[in-house]
């Protein structure tokens, strides 16, 4: 998730663009024995910001 959230700041960075909600798509291995969950969430952020530490901590810390 690091990889793809320093990504996407990345191309924030470029476009002089600042992110002020995210959504991430929690989903379980394919390949997982057992019941599977997919699913997404909006989250509306503080502050609208291109720092990959907020946008990370959001995407991870979502109640």
């Amino acid at each position: 998730m690091v990889t793809f959230t320093a990504h996407a700041v990345t191309k924030l960075r470029q476009q002089a663009s600042l992110a002020n909600c995210l959504q991430v798509f929690p989903r379980t291995s394919l390949f997982s024995p057992g019941d599977s969950y997919s699913g997404s969430r909006i989250i509306a952020l503080p502050y609208s910001t291109d720092d990959t530490r907020d946008l990370f901590q959001a995407a991870t810390f979502w109640p």
